[in-house]
């Protein structure tokens, strides 16, 4: 068919009846859509300022002026960058003056264990050590530095300081309690 030749009726009658059903099916899946992706921007972003002045109430917050004094006091320490959520895009920063790597019982995990964690919903014997030593907000010893941009300062940190250990943790598994090993040994 040519640019020149009109479409044939039924394509017409297809346009004519379908519009009047299409139009509103896409505004309200569109207004479903949206309202989705507002609420879990504000759920995250308001419990993200909720943690911030837990923290800060705790005396477990750290402006970048009060870190830099820390390193020249204390030493280079290690800054932990935590992703808190399943496929999420942000990541929070917490700093310890403590050197993690000589003190942790385990390794730090590949991607592909990391990967197959995720498809497995279980949580990491790291990263779960992690959250019970330095980021758990009840009782945990880490210092929040950066609330949603945790990777931003993990290239600052590794530009100025390169004497600050950085290890990554993904905590978004947790609190779910680690499934039970599969009988054939898998």
């Amino acid at each position: 068919m040519t640019e020149d030749t009109p479409a044939p009726w039924y394509r017409k009658v297809g346009l004519v009846i379908l519009w009047p059903f299409f139009l509103p099916i896409f505004l309200l899946s569109s207004a479903i859509i949206f309202a989705m992706v507002l609420y879990v921007f504000v759920h995250c972003f308001v419990l993200g300022l909720f943690l911030y002045v837990r923290m800060m109430i705790c005396g477990r917050s750290l402006s970048w002026r009060r870190f830099v004094a820390r390193i020249a006091m204390q030493g280079p320490g290690t800054l932990i960058i935590e992703a808190p959520m399943l496929g999420g895009g942000f990541t929070r920063a917490w700093w310890t003056p403590e050197k993690i790597l000589t003190v942790c019982p385990y390794s730090e995990p590949t991607k592909d264990e990391w990967r197959r964690a995720g498809e497995k919903m279980q949580c990491l014997n790291w990263d779960r050590w992690h959250w019970e030593k330095y980021i758990d907000p009840a009782k945990g010893r880490g210092l929040l530095l950066s609330l949603w941009t945790g990777q931003s300062c993990e290239k600052w940190v590794r530009r100025n300081y390169p004497s600050v250990e950085v290890v990554n943790t993904w905590t978004a598994l947790v609190h779910y309690p680690n499934p039970e090993p599969e009988p054939d040994g898998a």
